[in-house]
């Protein structure tokens, strides 16, 4: 394996834009790209790599990552590997550099781009190059290597990602810790229409919706309206953020736009997810007010919905439900593939689907004696203390006490009885 830096000159003296396959490859070529300008001009080889991969959600994507470098990358470096065979590209690494703290200590890593606003993650390989990974691999297991853990977010249950880097881990002797996050909740929707699905709700859930449809009948007229492309992008992006802080998150400092990197991120995102017809923001309106809004993306024939909110006056109407039924309607009738809640396997989403989608994080070590009392701590020790009576006693008292806060209904949710719909991320 061969390895040219980005800035490497050529043999003319110029500066090399990524490395250059000879013409008799000894074999596939890695580069390891740190500049942001550099990662912009990778936007053709990615989106090709990605449809070549069968990509079928945004999340690694270039638009998702460079919007995501652009608002969150501050302290952090990074670090894209990509891997290249005679000038094709194979694989790509989205991975930054930073520091993450580990049962209370801090750790030199190298990460998985993405916070708590990634849904999932991954790497992205060409279907028949399943090679890539090890040399990838390769790549992280060098001496001299500037970081102490390889932590890898959200990765699917079922992700080739997450069963190859374990398995090459555990071969090469490495420290292996899998950490159980979320589980998302989502619906299948092809092979059947919109009336059968509604059927298998729980009749006491139909009702809820049929009564408060007639409810907001009686205030005006309920219409749906969904913003797609650029033109009416950034009124109804203010708008719909504005209905997303009107409630608890507003209070609480959650809301998108309650941080300045979390406002840019959502909306470089809308901007670049408009030009590639991903975008769906989504209106209930009842007599022409916006009472609930969502903000999703549409990607391979599925719909991912990232945020959600509604009017914290109009709570009793449970807005956020009625736009989930209306825009589930349509999702039916134009033959996507499923519909994604994501986040965590809140009871308002069980309301509509039993199905749900887990994700690890994975945490690769060298085994150095240090790194094995970390490991032990995290993946033995606090395990075995969530278990005890006492610690889970104190957590749910703290997590009580956050919820007297004031949160009169999560993300995307009303109160319905005794249920509180919960935060998607």
């Amino acid at each position: 394996m061969r390895e040219r830096a980005a800035s490497e000159p050529m043999d003319d003296g110029t500066p090399a834009r990524g490395p250059v396959a000879a013409p008799n490859p000894a074999g596939p070529v890695v580069e390891t790209v740190t500049d942001p300008d550099r990662l912009r001009a990778l936007a053709p080889e990615w989106e090709a790599l990605a449809s070549e991969a069968g990509l079928d959600h945004p999340f690694l994507t270039h638009e998702w990552v460079e919007a995501w470098w652009e608002a969150f990358g501050a302290g952090r470096d990074l670090h894209v590997l990509v891997v290249r065979d005679a000038g094709r590209t194979i694989a790509i690494a989205p991975l930054m550099r930073g520091r993450i703290r580990i049962c209370g200590l801090p750790v030199a890593s190298l990460e998985s781009i993405g916070n708590e606003h990634t849904p999932r993650g991954g790497f992205l390989v060409a279907p028949e190059r399943r090679d890539a990974f090890a040399v990838l691999w390769d790549r992280l297991f060098r001496r001299g290597r500037p970081f102490k853990v390889v932590v890898l977010r959200q990765l699917p249950g079922a992700s080739e990602t997450l069963v190859t880097m374990q398995g090459l881990a555990a071969r090469a002797g490495w420290l292996v810790g899998r950490w159980r996050s979320a589980e998302s909740p989502w619906l299948r929707v092809a092979g059947t229409d919109f009336p059968a699905y509604y059927e298998t709700l729980s009749s006491r859930f139909r009702a809820h919706l049929r009564n408060k449809e007639r409810r907001a009948r009686k205030i005006g007229d309920l219409e749906v309206e969904t913003v797609t492309g650029e033109a009416d992008l950034e009124a109804a992006l203010a708008d719909g953020l504005r209905i997303e802080a009107s409630g608890w998150k507003g209070k609480a400092g959650s809301a998108i736009q309650s941080e300045a990197a979390t406002l840019r991120f959502y909306t470089l995102l809308a901007r670049r997810a408009a030009r590639r017809d991903w975008l769906r923001l989504n209106f209930l309106r009842v007599g022409g007010r916006g009472i609930a809004f969502n903000y999703t993306l549409r990607y391979a024939r599925r719909r991912f919905v990232l945020k959600s909110g509604y009017d914290a006056d109009c709570a009793s109407l449970s807005p956020s439900s009625l736009l989930v039924r209306n825009i589930l309607e349509r999702v039916f009738e134009r033959g996507d593939e499923e519909y994604d809640f994501l986040g965590d396997r809140d009871p308002w989403k069980v309301s509509w689907t039993g199905t749900a989608r887990p994700h690890d994080w994975l945490y690769l070590m060298p085994p150095s004696l240090p790194l094995r009392l970390l490991h032990a701590a995290k993946f033995q020790l606090v395990p075995r203390l969530r278990l005890s009576p006492v610690f889970r006693r104190a957590l749910g008292a703290h997590r009580d006490g956050g919820h007297a806060a004031g949160r009169g209904g999560e993300d995307g949710a009303d109160r319905d009885g005794a249920r509180a719909e919960r935060r998607d991320v």
